[in-house]
């Protein structure tokens, strides 16, 4: 099986929901669209009954290879599901006096409450640097210790990939050397690529030799390095990703719903600028299927007409066959799911 460039765009995507089951509308969409992923908010949250349900729905309206079905679950503040999921503390916070062990065996533990939901990725881990505890990044980050955060970083990858869960590390090339906060606005950065390559871009290197599933971009815009924001910059995905560190699995973007891109670009030139930067797929986190139907129809018209382009999203398909096919599409079960959660106890670890 194969994606047809054109008819199966709405594979770069990665949509949004707007309460805790989806309606028939996203159902549609998903279908009729072949959409690649759904992202769950805290709103998107109140049972494993539901939840199970719902990714059940889901799931059974994508038609050619499963959904990814993605949350952010890193602990602390961003942690979309609460209980009885294991409510965990700040990133900072859990491996504080944590050995790579007991790190990977927390994790693995998290990931699999998280797949025994059907959620089958997770935007984790946050590897950019910061010493701050407040701000949009603080204390979700490990800190400035470069050996701790690549011990870390890797240690929580393994843990995920122990029980099947995609991850995506993020936000690269590092949202720490910023104050700004990219759901606002579009944070600027004097730093250099050399200054990059030699500090924040470190743990994200360590990232792709733990084997992570996907590397999310920022929306910071560097004008030493590139006119566009990091997340649509080719120098950045293209001459470091994948060259660089040789990275041949997903490439994602933060959500282009949020203030950083939104009050700068319309969205279907941002769908078009992160998918010719190198992305392969894209967060937009709407749930408003007018919207995303409209913005995927002029993108395929431009698809027809833009060869470059077309050939940008074949490559783009071939890594999001590749990964989805690590994928299992099953039917959930809210009983063994409850079960999963209750016997997967992390006790004094956390």
């Amino acid at each position: 099986m194969s994606f047809d460039n054109i008819k199966d765009i709405g594979q770069h995507l990665i949509i949004g929901m707007e309460g805790v089951s989806p309606t028939n509308e996203i159902l549609s969409l998903i279908r009729e669209y072949n959409i690649g992923g759904v992202l769950f908010l805290g709103k998107n949250y109140a049972s494993i009954e539901e939840l199970s349900d719902t990714i059940n729905m889901l799931q059974a309206s994508s038609s050619k290879v499963p959904l990814l079905t993605t949350v952010d679950h890193e602990g602390g503040r961003v942690q979309r599901f609460k209980g009885p999921f294991t409510i965990l503390p700040s990133y900072r916070e859990l491996v504080k006096d944590k050995t790579p062990k007991q790190i990977f065996e927390i994790h693995a533990l998290i990931a699999e409450q998280l797949e025994a939901c059907g959620i089958n990725m997770n935007f984790a881990p946050v590897a950019d640097l910061s010493s701050k505890t407040d701000g949009v990044i603080g204390d979700r980050s490990i800190g400035t210790d470069l050996q701790k955060v690549e011990d870390v970083i890797s240690a929580t990858i393994r843990g995920f990939i122990k029980k099947g869960l995609l991850c995506c590390v993020k936000h690269f090339p590092g949202h720490g050397c910023v104050e700004d906060d990219s759901h606002i606005d579009l944070p600027v950065s004097n730093k250099t690529l050399t200054e990059l390559m030699n500090y924040e871009i470190i743990p994200f290197k360590k990232a792709t030799k733990a084997n992570v599933s996907a590397i999310m971009m920022a929306h910071i815009m560097f004008p030493n390095i590139d006119e566009l924001p990091s997340s649509f910059s080719s120098k950045l995905i293209q001459d470091i990703i994948r060259k660089e560190f040789r990275f041949t699995k997903l490439v994602i973007t933060d959500d282009i719903s949020m203030g950083a891109i939104s009050k700068h670009y319309d969205i279907k030139d941002a769908i078009e600028l992160s998918l010719m930067a190198g992305n392969d797929m894209i967060i937009f986190s709407s749930s408003d299927t007018n919207l995303i139907a409209n913005n995927l129809d002029i993108i395929r018209k431009k698809v027809e007409s833009n060869s470059e382009l077309r050939s940008k999203i074949a490559e783009a398909q071939n890594r999001i066959f590749n990964i989805k096919s690590s994928i299992k599409r099953q039917n959930i079960s809210a009983s063994n799911a409850l079960e999963v959660l209750n016997n997967s106890t992390l006790g004094s670890q956390i």
